[in-house]
């Protein structure tokens, strides 16, 4: 005789494990599905960036070309670059914006190791940081401790404490960025100060064609706002031909700025490079020199930098 009931129950459990099957083959497919999407946006991704990339480059070479032109097209080879130039590309699915800075119209953390920019420095990031006279100097103090040869620092102390614990490197530095490490330059200094400075292989003079208002600020302990935007709104007509013409405007003259840290002539240029693909975007940022030898002029390529200085 037929045991129906255990008939029954063997065909239950039969289609209860069919049912598991077709659950675990539906979501292994899921999943499969799943990596296989993110496998081919990973290849876009990376397909995209090395396609960025070679379109940074080609933005570097536009800006190797036309410091060369500038120079060689200035009558005397003095006359000042018009910056910053920007130039905009849409190709192949890319819109390419680059943009060239004159590098010497920031301050150059670098120039610390020279007194002359102490007190240029001091107003800077007294006036940007908002720090009162004692931690101005504190943050002075540290910043030149930062990059001098000195091999025992006296702010090590403070940076052990830091997790995790660090040292001052007492060399210039090579990335603007690095100063976050300073004492006092929290992350609202920092924030303030990094659109006005640089760090630059070398010293190097402060172009007043190119410099931004809180920089022509710090030029003088007596230069106000209004004198700052009064040097601006000239050099937006004209710009200043040699220190000579500048230190006779009357801004310059009444502050009695030091000349010696000045120019209108600079050597080093900052490309800032945005490609963007689709809803992709990427940053290159590089630093050139324009070397002249022979009244020949040679741009070189210091260093690039990825998505930040």
């Amino acid at each position: 005789m037929i045991n129906h009931k255990t008939s029954n129950q063997q065909q239950g459990t039969a289609i209860v494990f069919a049912l598991f099957v077709m659950a675990l083959v539906a979501t292994l497919a899921v999943v499969m599905i799943e990596n296989l999407r993110i496998d081919v946006r990973s290849t876009d991704l990376i397909f995209n960036d090395n396609k960025a990339s070679l379109a940074a480059q080609g933005s570097v070479n536009w800006a190797q070309t036309v410091l060369k032109t500038n120079f060689l097209q200035s009558k005397n080879k003095q006359a000042p670059d018009k910056l910053p130039l920007k130039s905009l590309i849409k190709t192949n699915g890319m819109k390419i914006t680059s943009v060239i800075y004159d590098a010497q119209g920031y301050l150059n953390f670098n120039n610390l190791i020279d007194k002359n920019y102490y007190d240029v420095y001091l107003k800077l990031i007294s006036n940007l940081c908002q720090f009162n006279a004692a931690k101005s100097k504190s943050t002075l103090f540290a910043s030149i401790d930062w990059i001098s040869t000195n091999s025992r620092s006296e702010f090590d102390s403070s940076y052990a404490k830091e997790k995790p614990p660090y040292r001052a490197p007492h060399h210039i530095v090579g990335s603007i960025s690095e100063i976050r490490l300073v004492k006092n330059i929290d992350a609202n200094c920092y924030r303030k100060i990094f659109p006005n400075m640089i760090a630059l292989p070398e010293t190097t003079l402060i172009n007043v064609n190119t410099a931004p208002i809180p920089v022509l600020m710090s030029l003088s302990p007596t230069m106000t706002v209004a004198g700052a935007k009064a040097i601006d709104d000239y050099r937006k007509q004209a710009m200043f031909t040699d220190v000579t013409q500048f230190m006779q405007f009357p801004v310059a003259r009444n502050n009695k700025l030091d000349d010696k840290i000045l120019t209108t002539l600079s050597a080093y240029f900052l490309v800032e490079t945005e490609v963007s693909i689709g809803e992709q975007r990427v940053m290159r940022y590089t630093l050139l020199q324009r070397i002249i030898k022979d009244a020949k002029p040679k741009i070189i390529v210091l260093w690039q930098s990825k998505g930040s200085l």
